[in-house]
């Protein structure tokens, strides 16, 4: 009889644990994959101007470590001469690294070294940079118009000699054109350098000169984008205006 009874009662004991262990069991959701957020980027450009010269940009943005940014924009321009070979006549370079005050604060410690060919001619600068875009009571209007901006003073300027020669306010922007329908592929991106300069080094009455660029772009494939670009730039008075049409790589750090 009791062997009886436990051919009948084990396997259904076992069978109410096995249940009572799976009704209490929670349900394991899917983890949905969430894409990191990007590193940086490096983008290469190169295009032909309409001053008769062909201009090669290298663009480089890496986010570091401990609020830490570190921005590179390097222009190389070569003459459009058939009759030269691919030699750089001049060259323009600026090297930014910038430092977050605070995790939750929009305001940034920014320092640039802006070198260019020829003598005497290199700046380095000490300023304080104010992210628009990240700022509490702005982020809902510029979510709105897909724009990113920033304003940086550049309040400390010298050219190694000892003399403070300007200070500097940088504009930098970035807009995506209808996101959405367009899936982020058009853009416009730029910055406009308002140098003001003190009376002992005003050049022809002009105290305020100004440097922008301006970039149109669409994604063609994959990295590969059109581009088109005005530049104009107060400190060239013979040829202030320039346009540029050509390609850009764009390679995304993650």
């Amino acid at each position: 009889m009791i062997t009886l009874l436990l051919i009948f009662i084990v396997p259904i004991v076992g069978k109410a644990e096995y249940l009572k262990r799976t009704e209490l069991k929670p349900k394991e959701e899917p983890q949905q994959s969430v894409s990191p957020a990007p590193k940086g980027f490096i983008d290469f450009n190169t295009y032909y101007a309409t001053g008769n010269s062909e201009i090669f940009t290298i663009n480089i943005l890496a986010n570091l470590p401990h609020r830490f940014q570190y921005f590179s924009l390097n222009n190389f321009f070569r003459p459009n001469n058939r009759d030269r070979s691919f030699d750089i006549n001049t060259l323009y370079s600026e090297q930014n690294l910038r430092w977050g005050l605070a995790k939750n604060l929009p305001l940034d410690l920014a320092a640039q070294w802006a070198m260019s060919t020829g003598l005497d001619n290199d700046r380095a600068r000490l300023g304080l940079r104010w992210r628009l875009a990240s700022t509490s009571w702005l982020k809902k209007f510029f979510k709105k118009i897909n724009m990113v901006y920033s304003v940086t003073l550049f309040g400390l300027e010298t050219d190694f000699t000892n003399q403070i020669q300007s200070f500097q306010i940088e504009h930098a922007y970035n807009i995506f054109i209808l996101p959405k329908l367009l899936k982020k592929r058009v853009y416009v991106r730029g910055f406009a350098d308002h140098n003001m300069r003190f009376a002992s080094q005003v050049v022809s009455g002009n105290n305020h000169v100004w440097v922008t660029n301006h970039q149109f772009g669409v994604r063609l494939v994959d990295h590969f984008y059109f581009i088109t670009e005005y530049r104009y730039n107060e400190f060239f008075p013979q040829k202030k205006h320039d346009v540029g049409i050509g390609l850009e790589y764009k390679i995304v750090l993650k």
